[in-house]
């Protein structure tokens, strides 16, 4: 179980995913795992893969809808953090 989960709500965020998710790459602590929230049926780990970032602490979930909002994709995340401790960032951030 990793100490911290962070949680990303997408949304039409293909192209600047990779930017999110790299900035907690950068980060100096380890121990923590990314939870992407598809809400626009996207495969946001694949869309990473293609950039060239890979990392397994990465994964994704999908809110089942196409524009359900960002408190809809942040609780999807919610449901399948595993984290002790959850932040949140925005996929554009």
């Amino acid at each position: 179980m990793p100490l911290t989960s962070v949680i990303i709500p997408a949304f039409q965020a293909s192209s600047f995913i990779d930017r999110a998710v790299r900035s907690v790459l950068a980060q100096t602590v380890t121990d923590w795992e990314v939870v992407i929230a598809s809400d626009d049926g996207v495969d946001y780990p694949r869309v990473l893969r293609e950039a060239g970032l890979t990392d397994d602490r990465v994964r994704g979930t999908s809110t089942g809808v196409v524009g359900g909002g960002p408190a809809r994709a942040r609780n999807a995340a919610l449901d399948a953090a595993e984290g002790r401790v959850v932040v949140t960032l925005d996929a554009d951030d």
